[in-house]
C-alpha cells in the first residue's frame, strides 16, 4: 500500500509541473518543476519464526526431498529416452533392409 501511495504521488507531482510561455514570445518555454523531497524509506522489521536448529532441519528435509525427486525425475526421463532410442534404431534397421 505504501509503495502505491508514494507513486501516486509521484504521478502526482508529475502532472504538477506547470509550463508557461514567456512573455512577448511564443518559442520559449519556461519549467517550473514542484520539487518534493523523496519519501522517507522506513526499515521493515523482520520476525523471527522460531528455533533456527528447527529452520535449518527443515531447510535440509527439504532440500533432500527436492534433490530425490529431480532424481527421480531425471532417471524416468533417462529410461523414456532409451526406449525412444531403442525404436529409432529397430525402425531405421528396418527402412535401411527395405530399401532397394
Amino acid at each position: 500500500m505504501k509503495f502505491f501511495t508514494t507513486s501516486l504521488a509521484f504521478i502526482c507531482s508529475l502532472a504538477a509541473l506547470s509550463f508557461s510561455s514567456v512573455e512577448g514570445s511564443s518559442s520559449a518555454v519556461s519549467l517550473s518543476p514542484v520539487i518534493q523531497p523523496p519519501p522517507a524509506i522506513e526499515p521493515i522489521a523482520t520476525q523471527s519464526k522460531g528455533n533456527p536448529v528447527g529452520q535449518l532441519a527443515g531447510y535440509l528435509k527439504d532440500s533432500v526431498v527436492r534433490m530425490k525427486d529431480g532424481s527421480v525425475q531425471l532417471y524416468s526421463n533417462h529410461k523414456r529416452c532409451n526406449d525412444i532410442r531403442t525404436k529409432q534404431r529397430s525402425y531405421l534397421s528396418l527402412a535401411a533392409a527395405t530399401l532397394p
